[in-house]
């Protein structure tokens, strides 16, 4: 029996050779370059996750250093307020009309003053106009050295000139809220009542 054989042409030979070239680029494709690629996507991916985190992080441990320093000044030296007791409204208004006499114009309204306990909050907004910016902030700044206990809030400051640190008039809202307590103090008209939860009882039945 004879067996078949043959020579390969020149251009069959060539064409073999493209085809083994393309079989094992299509391999390395699958098993290298592909991997590789989504092992760099993944890193990337997780490095901007990492990075993100840490930003939270980041600023997470800013707020935190930036309310132990609020702290620290609140309660070291000349910076300590104190708590007055009830009622201190006089006290704290004359605080504000002394402050405020060096406007050219305020005004200030007493809100109603709320109680938890033996803590009680009075609200007061005020609004002024100064001449200048800068006297505008240096009220501002006299208000928060207040020596009373106190917390400002909602301020907005407005000014005549689209650069509001050159307006020949600026105005300041804000609110401030001083705080009192009832220790040592007396009651009056002015004073709410303390909320009190009522308590409830179910009648017992008995059942033989």
């Amino acid at each position: 029996m004879g067996v078949f054989s043959r020579q390969f042409t020149k251009k069959e030979k060539i064409l073999i050779v493209v085809l083994i070239i393309i079989i094992l680029a299509f391999v390395y494709y699958l098993a290298v370059d592909q991997p590789v690629r989504e092992g760099m996507t993944a890193a990337q991916s997780s490095e901007t996750e990492l990075d993100s985190e840490l930003m939270i992080v980041n600023s997470q441990v800013e707020a935190l250093e930036k309310k132990q320093s609020e702290l620290d000044k609140a309660t070291s030296g000349d910076d300590v307020t104190y708590v007055a007791s009830y009622n201190n409204e006089q006290a704290e208004l004359n605080f504000l009309n002394t402050v405020l006499s060096n406007a050219k114009s305020y005004n200030i309204t007493v809100g109603e003053v709320t109680r938890d306990g033996d803590a009680v909050r009075r609200p007061i907004s005020i609004n002024y106009k100064t001449s200048t910016y800068k006297q505008a902030m240096t009220l501002l700044d006299n208000i928060k050295n207040c020596d009373l206990r106190c917390l400002i809030t909602d301020i907005n400051v407005t000014g005549n000139n689209t650069s509001i640190k050159k307006s020949d008039e600026t105005s300041v809202v804000l609110s401030i809220t001083f705080y009192e307590t009832m220790v040592d103090g007396v009651a009056d008209a002015g004073l709410p009542e303390e909320e009190t939860e009522e308590v409830t009882t179910e009648d017992e039945t008995s059942y033989y």
